[in-house]
């Protein structure tokens, strides 16, 4: 049975959509290889400014709000029965504080500042929180 000519026609327009494919995606894949370094620094530059951001926010606490926090910290009773409620990140944050602070105490890093145990307390808690987000 000699092949049908409508479908010979069908099949090579076919061949050409795929071969056009083919020939996109390889120049695609050329200038996205190109581009990815500047990409990388790009996003390495947009995560070092949205930190900065966070370390300025952060620093513009007054001190009367810091020592408040404080002495609300140290009258709270930290009961683990306690059902997680509206201030779950900062008891969350507390706790992780204090155990850093443990840790560091108990291998005599006297090279560790108490502004870089915060530093490592509020990245855990973002850390947790940007885990407990995700779909």
């Amino acid at each position: 049975m000699p092949p049908n000519p409508k479908h010979s026609a069908i099949v090579e327009r076919l061949r050409q959509r795929i071969e056009l494919c083919r020939r996109h995606h390889a120049v695609c894949q050329v200038r996205y290889e190109h581009n990815q370094p500047q990409r990388i620094e790009q996003e390495r530059r947009d995560k070092l400014a949205l930190h900065q951001k966070y370390l300025e926010t952060r620093s513009k606490k007054t001190p009367k709000a810091k020592q408040q926090h404080e002495s609300s910290r140290a009258t709270k009773n930290c009961d683990s029965e306690q059902p997680p409620g509206p201030n779950a990140p900062s008891e969350h944050r507390n706790l992780t504080l204090i155990a850093l602070q443990a840790v560091i105490h108990s291998s005599n890093c006297d090279d560790i500042s108490n502004c870089e145990v915060e530093a490592l307390a509020d990245y855990k808690l973002q850390r947790d929180i940007e885990i407990e987000l995700r779909p």
